[in-house]
C-alpha cells in the first residue's frame, strides 16, 4: 500500500514537470509541447485519448522495469499503479475544470488555480490537482478576479444572455463582444460595463 501511495504523490511531481518543463518551458520542441500550447489557444482542445493511453503504457513499463530491481515487482507494479491512479484523477479534473461548473470548494478552487494559469500568466499554477510543487518551485500564484476572454471562455461561465452567470461574479470577469456585437467587460458587482468606443 506504501508504495501505490508514494506513486499517486510521485504523480503530482510528475504532473507538475510535464506542465512546467515540457509543456511550457520547451516552447512547442516536443510533441507533449506542442499539444499542450495547442490547448491553451483552443480550449476545448485535449490530445486523442489513445496518445495518452500509449504514453501511460510506455510510462507503466519503464517504471515497473526500473522499478522490480530497486523495490521488486510487487512494489514496482503498486508504485506505478499510484502513478497511473494520479494521472487518471489529473485527466478526470483537468476535463471537468473545462466542461463543467464547480460543485464543491476543492471544485471551485481547481478552477480558479487552472485558469488564473490559461488567461493571467502561464508562467503560475502548474500544478492542476496540487499546488505543492509550484510552492516549492516559486510558481504559485493566488488568483485574483480571472479576466476571460469571452470567445474562450468556458460553456459553464455564460449564460443564455451571453453574460457571466452570476454565481462566478467574485472569481471571474468577461471580456470582448457579446453576441450583438457590443464591446462589454462584465464587471464583479457591478453588471455589464460598455467599452470606450
Amino acid at each position: 500500500m506504501i508504495w501505490f501511495l508514494l506513486g499517486c504523490f510521485a504523480w503530482t511531481f510528475i504532473e507538475y514537470g510535464m506542465h512546467h518543463w515540457n509543456g511550457h518551458l520547451l516552447k512547442g520542441r516536443t510533441r507533449f509541447s506542442r499539444e499542450h500550447l495547442k490547448h491553451h489557444s483552443q480550449q476545448d482542445y485535449f490530445s486523442p485519448v489513445w496518445r495518452k493511453i500509449a504514453v501511460a503504457l510506455t510510462v507503466t513499463g519503464a517504471v515497473v522495469l526500473v522499478g522490480q530491481s530497486l523495490i521488486g515487482l510487487v512494489g514496482a507494479f503498486a508504485f506505478a499503479s499510484g502513478i497511473i491512479v494520479g494521472y487518471g484523477v489529473y485527466e478526470f479534473f483537468h476535463w471537468s475544470c473545462h466542461a463543467q461548473a464547480p460543485t464543491s470548494g476543492y471544485g471551485r478552487w481547481i478552477r480558479r488555480h487552472h485558469f488564473a494559469h490559461h488567461f493571467s500568466n502561464p508562467r503560475y499554477n502548474h500544478g492542476l490537482t496540487s499546488p505543492i510543487w509550484d510552492l516549492v518551485f516559486r510558481t504559485y500564484k493566488k488568483p485574483g478576479n480571472i479576466r476571460v476572454p469571452r470567445k474562450r471562455a468556458m460553456g459553464w461561465l455564460i449564460g443564455e444572455d451571453g453574460a457571466l452567470k452570476p454565481e462566478f461574479m467574485g472569481d471571474y470577469r468577461l471580456s470582448g463582444r457579446r453576441p450583438g456585437g457590443r464591446v462589454v467587460i462584465d464587471m464583479p458587482g457591478r453588471g455589464a460595463k460598455r467599452a470606450p468606443a
